[in-house]
């Protein structure tokens, strides 16, 4: 029982650590929260396909404008 809740536990760290890395490297971590999160998730927007001001060219490209505006619009429409 010891064995598989640390195995548990290291496999839910190293997926959190993943998951971090991969929204820093897209450049979308500096710009979300907890609430922003929830309002793309509810919205059935994928995270971790966005890619905000970034160099190289992405099918998910956003500036960071766009990005701060669609967060508004999702923002009204949740109220």
């Amino acid at each position: 029982m010891q064995k598989k809740l640390k195995i548990l536990f290291l496999f839910l760290f190293l997926s959190i650590s993943i998951s971090i890395f991969i929204l820093y490297l897209h450049n979308v971590l500096p710009y979300i929260n907890l609430k922003i999160i929830f309002l793309l998730l509810k919205n059935r927007i994928n995270i971790f396909t966005l890619c905000i001001d970034d160099d190289h060219f992405h099918p998910r490209y956003i500036s960071s404008g766009d990005f701060n505006l669609l967060i508004t619009e999702l923002s009204e429409d949740f109220s």
